[in-house]
């Protein structure tokens, strides 16, 4: 496995040509979205949660020619937003099951959960 600074440097070499003008990534809402689509592939890398706030010098900045959009603070926040999130959908496919059926009264199919924790209420049942 790669390690996570090698991601880094292959992400804002990727990227670093959406950044500019007229780019996906460009202005302030494209480098929300580069930020909310770097962020699940942090948590593949062991150490890559330690790391978060390497990634607006180590991405973002490149990526953007030394002249990003937003600040760190707006960066990172959108990461931990995304990790937040993602976090949470892992957790939902792998700790949490699904019993899935037909609902005999309305006929509609349902998703029943069968696991240990509540997402709605954030907390375990």
């Amino acid at each position: 496995m790669d390690s996570f600074n090698d991601w880094m440097s292959r992400t804002r070499a990727a990227a670093s040509h959406l950044c500019v003008d007229g780019g996906l990534y460009a202005g302030v809402d494209g480098c929300r979205r580069f930020a909310r689509e770097c962020a699940p592939a942090i948590l593949d890398f062991e150490d890559g949660t330690k790391n978060i706030s390497a990634t607006y010098s180590g991405i973002c900045v490149i990526a953007y020619d030394l002249r990003p959009p937003v600040d760190a603070k707006q960066w990172l926040g959108w990461i931990r937003e995304k990790l937040g999130e993602e976090a949470e959908t892992r957790a939902r496919e792998s700790d949490d099951y699904w019993a899935v059926g037909r609902d005999k009264r309305t006929g509609f199919i349902k998703a029943v959960s069968q696991g240990g924790y509540d997402f709605a209420k954030r907390t375990a049942a």
